[in-house]
């Protein structure tokens, strides 16, 4: 598996608004990108910096697969590792792709 990888034309988007997820309920505006809806293989791809709250109803059936990360020191270590947790996460940084896979499951 191989994928392009970005190399120029980065830009901070300042109306954040227009980036969410659709419902049945809504009725977003005709600039408004719903997330879910963007392609995986998208010529112009997104990160994120969002505030993720992880629903108890989740914590039994993500348990073994878990979809977001953070540098953790576990406990009897002196270095930080990788580590996928169930805690909420705030400012959190991730790519669309690994978004759209952790809303769907």
């Amino acid at each position: 598996m191989s994928e392009y990888l970005p190399f120029g034309g980065f830009k901070w988007i300042e109306d954040v608004t227009k980036f969410g997820i659709t419902s049945k309920s809504t009725n977003p505006s005709e600039d408004y990108i719903d997330i879910m809806s963007i392609p995986n293989g998208a010529k112009e791809g997104y990160f994120f910096q969002v505030d993720l709250e992880y629903p108890r109803e989740l914590h039994d059936k993500h348990r073994d697969f878990l979809f977001v990360a953070e540098h953790l020191i576990p406990p009897g270590s002196k270095l930080p590792k990788l580590l996928p947790t169930l805690f909420n996460k705030s400012k959190y940084i991730i790519h669309y792709r690994n978004l759209k896979q952790a809303l769907s499951n």
